[in-house]
This record gives structure tokens, C-alpha cells and sequence, in this order.
């Protein structure tokens, strides 16, 4: 088992998405961020799902020989793929309209953001699939599936809010409250997602 595994607070599964939630409230707080940056944040984290996952499926060792699962992957990194395209685009093809006019001012402190980010879901597949070594035991179709199903249950909650239910009530500002509905509701799935893959790793612990 790895060092780093015993470091209490990195092997902590929530400290992705507090993380995750932390960079869009400092970009709301300290930047003034309008929905656009926002939602264009939440696009790139649909992509870093989907890659992630992929990566995720191809480690994973379900406890066999790397070339004893190789095809089995290779039909799930070109399903997955297609699966996660899909739902990526299902995702701007519902937000697009936030950006009829972009603004540029809005996007201070983006790039900042972004690599944040990204450095984020890298450590999070490092310290939470690698150097714990649960890879090891994982299994690549419940590893690209769970992602799959998770970015499911996203995008139909967000969809459902910001599409149908802030419209009816004609609520004052509809883009302040769609921007709070996908920040909250996107901190509350990865909550939920890291809750259950809690006890996944502590039995990898355990062991």
C-alpha cells in the first residue's frame, strides 16, 4: 500500500468535490463570474468525467493479468467514448443559450480556474484509484459505468431544474438562480458520489 494512502485528508474521497465547489464559489465571490463561466466550468468537468472513467477502465485489474481484460477494454474505451460524447453534448446542447452574449469580463480568473481544476481530477484518480492501490481489485465496466451513471442523474436533475421548473415560476434574474441550481446541485452529486465510493477504499484499507 502506498504513503500516500495514509495521509488522512488525501485519501479523503469529499475533498474532490469540495474542491470542485470551492473554485466555482471563489470565481462567483472574488471574480464576479456570470453563469457563462460557470456552466462553461461545468462542461469541461463533464470532460474530465468521461476521461477520467476511461482511464479508470483501462486500469483496472479486476484482480486479473492486464492482457487477459485488454479486449474487454478496448470494447469499453470505444463505448464509453461514444456514451460520453453523447452526454457531453446533450449537456451544451441544454446550456448553450447562456452565451447569445458573451462576456469577456466575465472570464477573469478562468484559465486559473481550469488548471485548478484539472489538477484536481488528476490527483483525485491518482490518490484515490492508483496509489492506494485499489486499481488492483477495481472492475472496468463498473468503473466507466458508475461515472456514466452518475453524469446521467447530473444532467437529468439540472435539466429538469433549470429547464422546466426555474422557467415556471418566473422567478426575478432566472440566470442567478439557474447558476445557483447547477453549482449546488452538481456539489450535491459529487457529495453523494463520493459517499459511496467511501466504502470501497476503506475496505482496500482494510486489506
Amino acid at each position: 500500500m502506498s504513503r500516500y494512502s495514509n495521509i488522512p485528508l488525501l485519501k479523503s474521497t469529499y475533498l474532490w468535490a469540495i474542491i470542485n465547489l470551492l473554485i466555482t464559489i471563489t470565481g462567483i465571490f472574488f471574480f464576479h463570474w456570470s453563469l457563462q463561466p460557470i456552466i462553461y466550468l461545468f462542461w469541461l468537468e463533464m470532460i474530465f468525467n468521461v476521461v477520467s472513467a476511461l482511464i479508470r477502465a483501462m486500469g483496472a485489474m479486476d484482480r486479473k493479468p492486464f492482457l487477459e481484460t485488454l479486449k474487454q477494454k478496448v470494447f469499453l474505451l470505444h463505448g464509453g467514448a461514444v456514451m460520453g460524447v453523447a452526454m457531453i453534448m446533450l449537456t451544451v446542447t441544454f446550456t448553450i443559450g447562456v452565451f447569445e452574449n458573451f462576456d469577456f469580463e466575465s472570464f477573469i480568473g478562468i484559465q486559473e480556474a481550469i488548471l485548478t481544476l484539472a489538477g484536481n481530477y488528476v490527483l483525485a484518480l491518482l490518490l484515490n484509484f492508483f496509489f492506494n492501490g485499489y486499481f488492483r481489485k477495481a472492475n472496468p465496466v463498473t468503473e466507466l459505468m458508475s461515472t456514466l451513471i452518475y453524469l446521467l442523474v447530473l444532467l437529468v436533475i439540472i435539466m429538469a431544474i433549470t429547464q422546466h421548473l426555474i422557467p415556471s415560476l418566473n422567478l426575478k434574474n432566472n440566470a442567478m438562480w439557474i447558476g445557483l441550481s447547477v453549482v449546488g446541485i452538481k456539489f450535491l452529486v459529487d457529495f453523494l458520489a463520493s459517499y459511496f465510493r467511501a466504502p470501497l477504499f476503506k475496505m482496500e484499507d482494510a486489506k
